[in-house]
Order: C-alpha cells, then sequence, then structure tokens
C-alpha cells in the first residue's frame, strides 16, 4: 500500500509561517537564520505558531480578529516543529547549550507546537546519545525530528536504530550529500534499513521534479523543502550590513509538489 505523500516547508518569517498554513502544508519547520542551515527560532514566532496551530484545531484567541486580518485564513491541519539548535557550526554542545536548549524545548511545549528538531554528535562522528537523550526527556511527548546531522555520521544505519530507541519520529537526511541529488544511493539504502520502524524524510536542494526521482528510486515519501525564490535587497540596508541574502516563499512551488504528488499516485 502506498505511504501518503507528505510536504515539509521550512520557514524562518512570520509572512512564510503564515503562508504555510494558508497552503496547508503537512508540516512546517519553524526556524531563524535559514541560510545557515537553520537555528532556534524566535519564542515571539513560535507564539504566533502555536496560535495559527490552535486556531486549525478550534481554539480561539482574543486576538483572532487583529491576527486573521493581518494573516487571512489559515484553517489548516499544519503541524510546526521548531528547530532547536543554538548557534551556527558543529554539533557538538558545551553544557552550558544543552541547558539552553532544554528551555528551548520548553518554550516550544509552552507555545504549543507539534514538536521539535534536534541533532547532537560526538567530535568522532557518532550520535552523543548522552545529549540527546536529555534533550528528548525534556521533549517528553512532542514529536521529534532527528535533523542533518545524520548526514555528517560515520555510520548513518547505526544512527537509525539509536533514533528509535530514542522515541524519534522522522529523520531527515540528503543521504549524506550537500544536496540530495548526489545522496540517492545512501538514500536508498537507509529507507530499506528503516523500513517501516521510523520515517525517512528527503531533503536539501529538494524539487518537485527530484521528489518524483527519489520516490521512484528509495520509495520515499516524505519531502523537506525551502520552497524559496530570491528576494528583493536594498543596498542601503546591505551597506549597513543590517540585509544579507533575502528569499521569499513561492507557494506556487508548493503547489507543484502537489501536482507532482498526485501525477506519481496516479502512475501506481
Amino acid at each position: 500500500m502506498m505511504k501518503p505523500f507528505e510536504l515539509e516547508v521550512c520557514v524562518d518569517s512570520a509572512a512564510a509561517l503564515s503562508s504555510c498554513f494558508k497552503a496547508g502544508v503537512d508540516r512546517v519547520e519553524l526556524c531563524s537564520a535559514l541560510a545557515l542551515g537553520g537555528l532556534t527560532p524566535a519564542y515571539g514566532l513560535m507564539k504566533m505558531a502555536g496560535r495559527l496551530q490552535a486556531r486549525a484545531r478550534g481554539a480561539c484567541f482574543e486576538n483572532d480578529v487583529q491576527e486573521v486580518f493581518a494573516y487571512g485564513d489559515t484553517s489548516s491541519a499544519t503541524m510546526t516543529l521548531a528547530m532547536i539548535r543554538p548557534r551556527a557550526g558543529n554539533f557538538c554542545f558545551s553544557e552550558s547549550e544543552i541547558q539552553s536548549m532544554c528551555d528551548d524545548i520548553a518554550a516550544v511545549r509552552e507555545a504549543g507546537l507539534s514538536g521539535v528538531v534536534l541533532g547532537a554528535a560526538t567530535p568522532d562522528g557518532c550520535l552523543d546519545l548522552s545529549v540527546l537523550g536529555r534533550l528528548c526527556q525534556a521533549a517528553g511527548d512532542l514529536q521529534k525530528t532527528l535533523h542533518r546531522v545524520v548526514d555528517l555520521l560515520d555510520d548513518p544505519l547505526q544512527a537509525i536504530d539509536q533514533a528509535i530507541d530514542l522515541g524519534f519520529t522522522r529523520i531527515l537526511t540528503s543521504g549524506g550529500a550537500p544536496a540530495v541529488s548526489d545522496g540517492m544511493a545512501r538514500l536508498a539504502h537507509m529507507q530499506r534499513y528503516a523500513g517501516d520502524r521510523i520515517q525517512i524524510m528527503a531533503g536539501a536542494g529538494m524539487t518537485p521534479t527530484l521528489a518524483r526521482a527519489i520516490y521512484a528510486q528509495a520509495g520515499i515519501s516524505a519531502f523537506h523543502a525551502s520552497c524559496r525564490r530570491s528576494g528583493k535587497t536594498d543596498p542601503l540596508l546591505d551597506a549597513f550590513g543590517f540585509a544579507g541574502p533575502t528569499s521569499e516563499l513561492d507557494t506556487g512551488l508548493i503547489e507543484e509538489y502537489r501536482r507532482a504528488f498526485t501525477a506519481i499516485s496516479g502512475s501506481v
């Protein structure tokens, strides 16, 4: 039986978050600093996501009228998971960083989100089970995604077993390559090894065409994408160092993924 297709979109702004809810994507990975691979989002953005998610499930808030006016109708079943990553760089964390991550997980729970995106590694290229155990304990019954730290590990199959033991729901991976298009063989190997024990989600440079190829070659039906296009830059802000690379969510790409999923389903 064919597994249902899922699209997760990573966002780092209020406008992109709202657009994802209006488009009805399956999941949002909520971040800051997507240009750095995603860091922990601001608490205010978490709270907004929590309100949108709760409203989609029938809850009401005092500021519903104002927020609907600002962001439009957001009636969807979209779930939001927050990235928990305190800084750019490697995934070997100090004690103070671990405590900060536990506090951020508490904020995710308080905001009413569905889950967290986690990862930690040892200097010798293995999952840091001690750190992940503490983070997973802090997360409790929240959904847990193991992020692309898995692509830096020496033994991704061992990481699959460890992630299952820790209670992770899914693993995001590019197949050990900088771009998912170069990781097809490992993706297929990971999916065969994981079977139905944990979801393998493909991402990094994803396109609707690649999603079709990955499904055909690896049997993976869950995909992670940014769905972004280059945005306009302000020369003045850029000159003062307040800007940097800009991009905007492209809802047309979300529709392209839906058409690709429909085409795959119709051909099976």
